[in-house]
């Protein structure tokens, strides 16, 4: 499940051209998705992968994370 094709379009420039997967997490899985990011600039992209919660995976999967840490799951 996802999107096939979706053309994001700015100011009649188009942004983003392509697949999109299917989100959703059945709290038996991992969470599915892609994040789809409008920057190529490194200090974003770097900032991004420092701060996401999403992307940490040194923290286990427990309850008492998932009540503080929102939408994610970790493995």
């Amino acid at each position: 499940m996802g999107v096939r094709s979706l053309r994001a379009e700015l100011d009649d420039v188009t942004i983003f051209a392509g697949e999109v997967d299917c989100a959703f997490a059945d709290h038996e899985s991992e969470p599915m998705g892609e994040t789809i990011l409008f920057t190529t600039d490194e200090n974003i992209l770097e900032a991004i992968a420092e701060n996401d919660v999403c992307l940490i995976t040194d923290i286990v999967r427990s309850p008492s994370n998932l009540d503080i840490a929102g939408p994610c799951w970790f493995t």
